[in-house]
């Protein structure tokens, strides 16, 4: 996410809950673990296009700020609400 908020192209393993923020060629390229020649062609085209590297850190960087501290912190504060109730502060 740290990568993405400041405009990296990301290149990630397609494992565990990565897709659930890279999604492969539209807010980065997805490579298949343990497949270097998969790795390979991911850099390589990264590399050569701009344009890919363009779009897909713009992209991301919109999916990003969904994770954003801002929203987080929200969040944390109507979890703590709605188990103390509507007392407001003592």
């Amino acid at each position: 996410i740290e990568a993405i908020l400041v405009g990296t192209p990301v290149i990630a393993t397609n494992v565990s809950g990565v897709p659930e923020l890279i999604e492969d060629n539209v807010t980065g390229l997805l490579v298949r673990p343990r497949d270097k020649n998969s790795l390979r062609e991911a850099m390589a085209r990264m590399i050569a296009d701009p344009a890919v590297r363009s779009r897909l850190s713009a992209q991301a960087a919109k999916k990003a700020d969904y994770y954003g501290v801002g929203r987080m912190v929200g969040e944390y504060e109507d979890m703590y609400k709605g188990v103390t109730g509507p007392r407001g502060r003592s």
